[in-house]
This record gives structure tokens, C-alpha cells and sequence, in this order.
């Protein structure tokens, strides 16, 4: 068994190059988000032609009510990585609607080349985004992410595909 989760991740890597799922089940779960919605398809895809390379992990210190968020890593060799950490709680289509909305903000920080470190992350969220407040501080959100999970949502439940900027023919 440890072998199938051995290969699934090492085919992750040809086929996600820039979205580096760090456990089987994530790996599973992108590869579905790619083959059933055109709108998670087309994040990975813009993901995939930039500058960024973000690592999907499981974090079971999620604050509460917070699914997942986005966290700068470092910049190294013309590469910036982030992360995103997800809660192990989530399945299903919560998941891949909560991916699909990091991903959003995985998005945002690629088309922005200032973004270079977690300083720079939270100067850009404080600029562009909606202030939130958790538990662990200040949280931002923005308005492309929410609506990017959204639609994913709506093409998993089978509503629909719904044209936006982050679908492509």
C-alpha cells in the first residue's frame, strides 16, 4: 500500500509541477478538483505557468472556523513557495471548493511579483483584500477567492459550469 501512495506522489510531481500535494489523499483530491471542475483545472493551470510553486499540506491547528489558508514560504533561485494548510476535517466537495479558493489565493501571489515574503504577503492582503478577524490575529480574504470557491462548488454539484475569469475554454 505504501508503494501506491510512494507512486501516486511521484506522479504528482510530472503531472502538478507547481501544486505538490504532501499526502495521498491531497494528491487524490487535486487530481479529482482537475478532472471534474474546468475552474480548479484553470487555477492549477495558472499556478503551473508561474513563478510559484505552493505545497498542499494537511494542519489539524486550523483556528476555528477556518478551513484553510495560505502561508509565503520563502523565495529562493527565482521561485516563491507558499503553502497552503488545510484542515484533515474537510472531504469531499468541501475540499476541493476550500483548495479551489486557496488556489484563488495562490493566484493573487503569482500575479503579483512584489509578493516575496510573508511581510510583503500581508502589506498585498491588507491592500487588496477583506480584513477578517480569527482567533490568531488578522485574516484577510478576497472577493475572487470566495467566488472562486463558489464555482467550484457549483461544477462539483453538478449546477452547472459557470463562465469566469477563471475558466478557459
Amino acid at each position: 500500500m505504501t508503494t501506491v501512495f510512494a507512486a501516486l506522489i511521484a506522479a504528482s510531481l510530472t503531472t502538478l509541477p507547481h501544486v505538490r500535494p504532501t499526502h495521498p489523499a491531497l494528491t487524490a483530491a487535486i487530481h479529482a478538483g482537475i478532472e471534474r471542475s474546468q475552474s480548479f483545472r484553470a487555477l492549477v493551470d495558472r499556478i503551473n505557468d508561474s513563478d510559484v510553486v505552493v505545497h498542499v499540506m494537511y494542519d489539524d491547528r486550523q483556528a476555528p472556523g477556518v478551513g484553510a489558508h495560505v502561508a509565503f514560504a520563502v523565495a529562493a533561485g527565482g521561485v516563491r513557495y507558499v503553502r497552503i494548510a488545510v484542515s484533515p476535517r474537510l472531504i469531499g466537495c468541501d475540499l476541493l471548493a476550500i483548495l479551489g479558493h486557496e488556489l484563488r489565493h495562490v493566484v493573487e501571489i503569482a500575479e503579483q511579483a512584489t509578493v516575496v515574503d510573508q511581510r510583503s504577503l500581508a502589506t498585498f492582503y491588507a491592500a487588496i483584500g477583506e480584513r477578517r478577524r480569527g482567533e490568531r490575529g488578522a485574516m484577510f480574504d478576497t472577493a475572487a477567492a470566495v467566488a472562486a470557491g463558489d464555482r467550484i462548488r457549483r461544477e462539483l454539484s453538478g449546477q452547472g459550469r459557470v463562465d469566469g475569469p477563471d475558466r478557459r475554454p
